[in-house]
């Protein structure tokens, strides 16, 4: 309907994002992301009328890009986006999109003054980099229930209630930080059958889409040692041997 063209590995990545309440991203860069991120989030919000996205980020500039730079690119670009948003707002203290169909989407840092919104629809963005003290006594308060009005009436009432989705989406870091943790039991849930999913890629993805091109990956990896790399690129989450004495969070540390 948007007229969007798509790889078949964000086709597949879509999908999974849409049929799972809970889901992990893990990837490397070059994978567009951010862009993404954007492509879903805006479909979510024409699929679903009074859905209410939220963005968080470390920082309020980072997440700010995929409304300022992603999908204003959409808007601009292709004409089925734009006619479903009222309005765009990017600006020093406003990061807002607004749809006719009472659905919008909003960035938000991970801090404090992020209390008191509220989300159908939550995406941490390189949530790696997010507080996870400020992630369960913060964020993840602003789920509630999507508005339904079709479900006061008697046909649809027997209908269960939607439930607010969560989705993560971060590059490789150290398996000490808490988004590895989160990681693996995403992954044993999804095993399990449970109603979370979980992706994964690394940059030979964007070669072969023609994303980036080898001389480029060779020429990045000269500049980088070979952690950076393994964790920028290869998605190779980087941690100790199983007979450390020393483990890496005390490194860390000091």
């Amino acid at each position: 309907y948007f007229g969007i063209k798509l790889y078949p590995y964000q086709i597949l990545w879509i999908w999974a994002m849409g049929i799972k309440d809970s889901f992990f991203t893990v990837a490397s860069r070059s994978i567009a992301k951010s862009w993404l991120i954007g492509v879903y989030a805006t479909a979510r919000c024409v699929l679903y009328p009074n859905s209410s996205v939220v963005i968080v980020s470390s920082t309020m500039s980072q997440a700010a890009i995929i409304i300022g730079e992603k999908i204003q690119g959409l808007y601009n670009n292709y004409p089925n986006v734009q006619r479903e948003i009222a309005s765009i707002s990017s600006g020093l203290n406003k990061h807002e999109v607004v749809f006719h169909n009472g659905s919008k989407i909003v960035v938000a840092a991970s801090r404090e003054s992020a209390r008191g919104k509220r989300a159908t629809f939550i995406i941490v963005e390189e949530s790696r980099l997010v507080d996870k003290t400020i992630l369960d006594d913060i964020i993840r308060p602003f789920k509630y229930i999507r508005p339904t009005p079709f479900k006061d009436m008697k046909a649809y009432a027997h209908l269960p209630s939607e439930e607010a989705k969560e989705m993560h989406i971060t590059s490789a870091h150290y398996t000490s930080g808490w988004w590895y943790k989160e990681t693996l039991i995403a992954i044993k849930n999804m095993l399990l059958g449970k109603n979370v999913g979980f992706f994964a890629t690394d940059y030979l993805t964007a070669i072969h889409h023609k994303i980036k091109t080898p001389a480029q990956i060779e020429q990045d990896r000269e500049f980088m040692n070979e952690l950076s790399f393994q964790l920028e690129y290869l998605n190779i989450p980087i941690g100790e041997s199983g007979d450390s004495y020393y483990k890496l969070k005390m490194l860390q540390k000091n």
